[in-house]
């Protein structure tokens, strides 16, 4: 976050990330208080980790809703993030080990390998999960992918951290986020217009 995007902490004042591992006995889980990120046992690794903090950034800039769309956008934009920090590849957790009898959370190249829909088509309706919070990102994790994979990466990370912290808000939907996308890529790449409205 400090190299890419001149970020400083969850905050962007400096602040103290407090972390604790091996929580608890045999929790296979990860997540971030509010004030703190805390781990089970063997869930430290780079996207993981990425992934727990941008819910810190999110928290201090759009504080997107943790419900439904606005939910599942939180969801997405940490995957994004995670995506983002641990580069290799499109999967999240593939470096915990077997977790939930899988080989990783998700897949933002393909979220139906792991019952994710990666259309708005396919949008799970659920009273689960805060209305399928983690389910339902897979439909913007989908969009990020054909996006960054047409237009890079580098550019990609740029306009969704952008719209992050500046466009959305604690009910932001998928639609507003979209749009939300689109103006930040005119703003900062024109040129990408067409090939971003594509990827969505």
């Amino acid at each position: 976050y400090l190299e890419t995007l001149n970020r400083n902490s969850i905050d962007d004042k400096g602040a103290v990330i407090s972390s604790t591992v091996h929580y608890g006995n045999n929790v296979q889980n990860a997540y971030f208080t509010g004030d703190q990120m805390v781990y089970g046992d063997g869930m430290v690794s780079l996207d993981v980790a990425g992934h727990e903090l941008t819910h810190g950034i999110t928290y201090n800039t759009a504080n997107l809703e943790y419900r439904w769309q606005s939910g599942a956008l939180n969801e997405s934009f940490s995957d994004i993030f995670a995506a983002m920090i641990d580069r290799e590849d499109w999967l999240i957790g593939e470096d915990v080990g077997e977790i939930f009898g899988q080989d990783a959370l998700r897949d933002m190249a393909d979220p139906t390998q792991f019952g994710q829909p990666g259309h708005a088509k396919d949008w799970s309706t659920t009273c689960l999960d805060n209305q399928g919070v983690h389910i339902n990102s897979g439909i913007f994790n989908k969009a990020y992918y054909e996006i960054a994979t047409t237009i890079g990466k580098e550019k990609a990370e740029q306009i969704f951290y952008r719209t992050l912290i500046h466009y959305l808000q604690p009910t932001s939907s998928f639609l507003d986020t979209r749009n939300a996308v689109l103006q930040v890529t005119d703003e900062l790449y024109p040129d990408e217009m067409a090939a971003v409205e594509t990827g969505f």
